[in-house]
């Protein structure tokens, strides 16, 4: 007989990632991925080919919690390290949620937080966002939720809080909030700060954005030991490979070249959203993060997501997941983007778009 998967799994609905195109000569601006990596990371992939790959990794990562320490001006037992930074959002979920509690965030956000809440047969509260997709804190903060999520800026929609209403969320808050900032290299502003007036917050940070290192899988977590202490008790011993690691090393010694990178995607996205803005019949939300969200109002999103498809364009559709009026556009290189709008040239020129009921 075969064994029955808990109840939870059975009933939950699956993360679904961002289409991966097979083959050659597409522009895909459907998974957020910054198109730029450091020559200091790729130099470090190469160095590692002559490295005993058949000895495990350092399991606590010390030289890259250094680093991190270094850039960041904390103590590297507030940093925790780990395979991308949804494992460490995984983790946390596991070690501050029981059956039974409360999981709160907004929607729409990250569909993930949604899986793991399930995996540990928590009840999941959820509030609509205000204009433009604002992050309603009061109403967020009063559910009072064993677990709190924000992704600031927020995906899918890239609306920025500001730390001060963030903060407001921790004082009324009595448990845990997570803040997930895998896009705030992209920003104005973090909730870093925050991590040592508030003993109830944990900031989660990924290297796949804003470094371009979606590839290698590194993250990152701050906050107090005792907070990140169950993570290590929880994590897989050699989670981060040695590779891995050498790349993140040399990456964050590349910092400058990062804050440069995110500089030169933010001004692209204000060019990107304006152009949009003029030649295509949508709304284009505030984004602070390196996409756009975008409501087209002549065409169904399905039909756009489609037609683009057809010209070997991908961005993203959120088919399952309540947002069927939206797509959401990475900004890409000069020429990904100059692709996209060729491509949406031609759905504007034929007016008429198939109605295939798009996917992922």
């Amino acid at each position: 007989m075969i064994p029955t998967p808990r109840k939870a799994i059975q009933e939950m609905s699956p993360y679904v990632p961002g289409e991966q195109p097979q083959g050659t000569g597409w522009t895909k601006l459907n998974t957020n991925e910054n198109p730029y990596t450091s020559p200091k990371a790729k130099a470090a992939l190469e160095g590692q080919a002559n490295q005993a790959l058949s000895r495990y990794p350092d399991p606590l990562a010390r030289d890259l919690r250094q680093k991190l320490s270094e850039i960041y001006e904390l103590d590297v037992d507030w940093i925790y390290v780990d395979n991308g930074s949804d494992q460490i959002l995984n983790l946390t979920f596991r070690a501050y949620v029981d059956r039974g509690q409360t999981v709160a965030y907004t929607f729409p956000t990250y569909p993930y937080y949604e899986v793991w809440a399930h995996m540990q047969d928590a009840e999941i509260q959820t509030v609509a966002p205000g204009p433009d997709f604002a992050v309603p804190i009061d109403e967020l903060a009063g559910l009072q939720a064993t677990l709190t999520a924000i992704s600031n800026p927020n995906s899918p929609t890239g609306t920025f809080t500001p730390p001060a209403e963030i903060e407001r969320l921790a004082q009324q808050c009595e448990g845990l909030v997570v803040v997930d900032e895998a896009y705030v290299d992209f920003a104005s502003a973090s909730c870093l700060p925050l991590i040592q007036q508030y003993d109830n917050i944990i900031v989660s940070r990924s290297m796949s954005k804003s470094f371009g290192l979606a590839g290698v899988r590194v993250g990152y977590a701050f906050g107090r030991p005792e907070l990140l202490e169950p993570m290590w008790k929880l994590r897989d011993s050699y989670s981060v490979s040695r590779p891995s690691q050498a790349i993140a090393v040399a990456t964050l010694d590349d910092y400058a070249w990062m804050r440069k990178v995110c500089a030169e995607i933010g001004e692209r996205r204000k060019r990107v959203a304006r152009r949009l803005e003029r030649e295509f019949p949508c709304i284009v939300y505030p984004s602070d993060a390196n996409f756009l969200f975008v409501e087209p109002t002549q065409h169904a999103a399905a039909d756009v997501f489609e037609a683009l498809k057809e010209q070997q364009v991908l961005v993203r559709y959120f088919r399952q997941h309540g947002l069927q009026r939206y797509l959401r556009i990475t900004i890409g290189t000069e020429e990904e983007m100059e692709a996209f709008f060729s491509a949406l040239s031609v759905v504007q020129e034929n007016s008429v778009v198939p109605t295939t009921g798009g996917t992922q």
